[in-house]
């Protein structure tokens, strides 16, 4: 920004460009800074939402020795593997248009069934929010619960009780993000 702006304040300095025409393209150049900006930092959150994904598939199957990863573990660590493949390819190779090989299966799948890629991508949104709430609404064991011989439904609390502020916020962000992504291919068509 610095650079540009010197090179803007340079060139009104000498009279190829008006102070208007000088502030207007400062005004431009700030408002796509800060759209890179933004979207670098949905990438971000998409890459870490990705590996807090993952970690949560792992700990479902892992603390229901195997009975609920069918459910909602394998889909969880799916997701996030294939979130993860996207936005680090993303950030790495300055893009915004990856297609993982999930996100690329609900794809065909929906071609498959007579309907647009689009449709594939609005089931893959759909189902990262199905996967956000079942992950909030899960329930585990709390803090103050103790066993005798085994957990009863009264020691157990939704997992986002004890996720805490900041993850929880987190976590719909997350999700409005991909209520935003369903909404831009839904009024694509």
């Amino acid at each position: 920004m610095a650079y540009v702006g010197k090179g803007i304040v340079e060139e009104v300095r000498t009279g190829r460009k008006t102070p208007e025409q000088g502030l207007n393209l400062i005004k431009k150049e700030h408002v796509e800074l800060t759209q890179q900006a933004l979207q670098y930092s949905r990438l971000v959150a998409g890459l870490a939402a990705g590996v807090l994904q993952v970690a949560g598939g792992v700990a479902v199957c892992k603390l229901s020795a195997g009975i609920a990863c069918a459910t909602g573990g394998i889909a969880l660590v799916q997701h996030g593997i294939n979130g993860i493949y996207e936005n680090g390819r993303n950030i790495i190779q300055r893009r915004t248009d990856t297609v993982g090989p999930l996100r690329s299966g609900y794809q065909e799948m929906a071609k498959a069934l007579g309907g647009k890629a689009s449709h594939g991508n609005v089931a893959y949104g759909v189902m990262e929010i199905a996967l956000s709430v079942f992950g909030l609404t899960t329930l585990v064991v709390s803090r103050s619960a103790w066993r005798l011989y085994r957990y009863v439904r009264a020691d157990m609390v939704p997992a986002y009780k004890k996720m805490g502020t900041i993850l929880v916020t987190f976590e719909l962000g997350v999700n409005v993000m991909n209520g935003e992504l369903i909404w831009v291919e839904l009024t694509k068509e």
